[in-house]
């Protein structure tokens, strides 16, 4: 038995294309950041010793790995306070051993 189209909002496609078309939006968003998409909302900053990294729902940056280790080998970013005479800037993220 077929489903009952006629109860689904006519902007949404049954065949997926809405959904390919927003993930590819992502993607392009994402590389126009600098940001290397690495899966669906996963995404790597290279910040020339390894990468920063991001997935979805994070609220922001808090993590990185190195080169070689991967997603599943990231370690959190730890927060460093900095002054200057211009700004005082709290939450400053530097990789831990940098």
């Amino acid at each position: 038995m077929k489903p009952d189209l006629s109860l689904v909002d006519h902007e949404i496609k049954p065949d997926g294309s809405e959904l390919n078309l927003a993930i590819e939006k992502w993607q392009k968003k994402v590389e126009r950041l600098g940001g290397e998409p690495q899966g669906l909302w996963i995404v790597d900053f290279d910040n020339g010793q390894g990468y920063f990294c991001w997935k979805f729902p994070e609220a922001k940056i808090g993590f990185w790995h190195g080169y070689e280790d991967g997603f599943s080998k990231r370690i959190a970013l730890q927060k460093e306070e900095t002054t200057n005479e211009n700004c005082y800037c709290t939450n400053q993220l530097h990789p831990g051993g940098f």
